[in-house]
């Protein structure tokens, strides 16, 4: 009978756990030998936050804003510079640090951020994450994410996409430039080359040790540039991006108390670093690890002020040849090259770069047998897309996706929204085919040879919805037809 009413007794102090935490181990419950007490602990919750409430995205995103407000993972750099959107898909949605929550958002909690919440759909919100959400007059940073996600990678994308928004304020503007020249097999050996020698330095024991792999690297970019001088420009630029952008999302979500990993953040650039470069990865996905090793080896090296340099304008790259001056370039490449196995390597990218040609020829004639008529329309000046490597390079400016997911543009009195078809990016303008409904200024239009002045235009069919409402011109010839804004 006393067994019996000190488990009610439990059960009503555990109701109100958040309040007052019960000392299971006290002799205040006579009657209980320790053995029975132990044996109720499984039955009593755990206390529960308000933070643990809002779910694990908002829980790691809080945490990893307090260890940044601790320990600045790069200096300026506020994970909550702007408010956050976190948008469970066409479930609910949180709103952190926001000063003037739209109607419809209640308060959840104050501490350590205000989050609020709201159940329902965001109209509208289509792509993974937005720079710049205009959220009742306040410039907001909004991520959309699916429940079965990875909690984990949902905040380091956006403690990245957040750092993207910070460089563009918090980083001196650098000079854009595109690579004209294609890769061929030497230039992904050499690619696969230099980031053997960037891994090797991250596992090297001793400041020396590391400095030797890091000049074999150098010796072994600066080749790889006299060969194709149009790559060192736009390379250097991404990884004064991306790259910084992946060593902070690194840095900081890495650390203990967040979503610590064996070996931290050497090891996973190093897994990174292993993966031998494609043709289309030569444009930019392969620098988030570079970028991100250089600057882990800048702080093994002890240089405090690489961070204010890259901010104020210097490359990564830069600053590591300052930092590890090459005295003999042509000893440290044959070193590397030796070391490291270029004839395997560049067996590897020789039949690679084959493989890719072989593959954009296929994928060009694809594109070109499509039924219907191209058509060319602009992308205005708010554009976002999403496609699957590879893409193929063609002629000056223009990039064929073989598979796109979504193109999405608008500008005023003009809507573009493309899913799941072939489509060719150019600078301002979008290509496809499409068998599709035409209406031009509100009547039924079967295209035929000819330039059409319209006040408005609509071109739908499933996956495919072109709304303009302003001046423009329609130019058809052949199975080709052009869309231009006055």
């Amino acid at each position: 009978m006393k067994k019996t009413a000190a488990v009610i007794t439990l059960v009503l102090l555990a109701s109100a756990a958040q309040a007052q935490r019960v000392n299971l181990n006290s002799s205040a419950f006579h009657g209980l030998d320790l053995a029975g007490i132990k044996a109720l602990k499984a039955d009593i919750p755990a206390p529960v936050s308000d933070v643990e409430k809002a779910g694990p995205r908002v829980a790691l995103l809080l945490n990893a804003d307090e260890s940044n407000r601790r320990d600045p993972v790069w200096p300026g750099y506020d994970v909550f510079g702007q408010p956050v959107l976190l948008y469970e898909a066409g479930i609910r949605s949180f709103l952190i640090a926001h000063p003037n929550p739209p109607a419809g958002y209640a308060p959840l909690f104050a501490e350590p951020r205000p989050v609020f919440v709201q159940q329902g759909q965001i109209p509208g919100f289509n792509f993974t994450f937005s720079f710049h959400f205009p959220l009742n007059g306040v410039d907001t940073f909004a991520y959309r994410y699916k429940a079965e996600g990875k909690p984990e990678q949902d905040v380091r994308t956006m403690v990245h996409e957040r750092f993207h928004v910070f460089q563009q304020t918090g980083f001196k503007p650098a000079r854009y430039a595109r690579r004209d020249s294609e890769p061929d097999g030497e230039d992904l050996a050499m690619a696969a080359l230099e980031q053997k020698t960037l891994k090797s330095a991250l596992a090297a024991e001793g400041t020396e040790a590391a400095a030797r792999f890091v000049r074999q690297f150098a010796a072994v970019r600066e080749e790889r540039y006299a060969r194709f001088p149009d790559a060192r420009l736009p390379e250097s630029r991404e990884e004064r991006l991306e790259g910084m952008a992946r060593y902070v999302d690194q840095a900081l979500m890495l650390r203990d108390g967040l979503s610590p990993q064996p070996g931290g953040q050497a090891a996973l650039l190093s897994m990174q670093l292993d993966w031998f470069p494609d043709v289309d990865k030569m444009e930019k996905s392969r620098y988030y690890a570079t970028g991100a090793a250089q600057g882990l080896l800048l702080d093994r090296a002890g240089r405090s002020d690489w961070k204010a340099l890259v901010a104020a304008g210097a490359f990564p790259y830069e600053v590591i040849r300052q930092a590890f001056p090459l005295t003999d370039p042509a000893a440290a490449l044959a070193e590397a090259r030796r070391e490291h196995g270029y004839a395997a390597l560049l067996a590897t990218g020789l039949q690679k770069a084959s493989a890719f040609q072989a593959a954009k020829t296929a994928a060009i004639a694809a594109y070109e047998a499509l039924p219907g008529i191209e058509w060319s329309v602009p992308t205005g000046r708010n554009m976002g897309f999403s496609a699957a490597s590879p893409d193929y390079q063609l002629s000056g400016t223009e990039t064929l996706l073989p598979e796109m997911y979504m193109i999405d543009a608008k500008t005023e009195g003009y809507a573009l929204n493309v899913t799941d078809r072939q489509a060719v990016l150019a600078d301002m303008a979008v290509r496809f085919h499409a068998q599709a409904a035409v209406l031009l200024d509100g009547r039924a239009f079967t295209p035929a040879d000819g330039v059409y002045s319209f006040e408005t235009l609509t071109v739908t069919e499933t996956g495919l919805d072109l709304r303009v409402s302003r001046p423009g011109t329609l130019t058809v010839t052949g199975r080709k037809a052009a869309v231009s804004l006055d």
